[in-house]
């Protein structure tokens, strides 16, 4: 695994070849579909759908995030 503080990059993400899931690590357990945040929140009043996509977007801004994939119940946040 690469080390940041050697400069070194860390090893790709895997793909998983049914869904195009990012995995950071090969055979990964998962859930193949295809979910979005609007289908996680779909009750909810606008403000929270505002909300976690400001947190997916705040996420994405501290660098590293190979991804944020909703779920049925959840929203996947992976990082190297």
């Amino acid at each position: 695994m690469g080390n940041p503080e050697k400069g070194e990059e860390p090893p790709a993400f895997s793909i998983c070849p049914r869904c195009g899931a990012r995995l950071v690590t090969k055979n990964l357990w998962h859930s193949c579909g295809t979910f979005t945040l609007e289908g996680l929140f779909p009750k909810s009043e606008p403000v929270v759908l505002d909300l976690a996509r400001k947190y997916v977007a705040l996420l994405h801004t501290l660098g590293a995030c190979g991804a944020s994939v909703p779920g049925r119940s959840l929203v996947a946040i992976t990082y190297r």
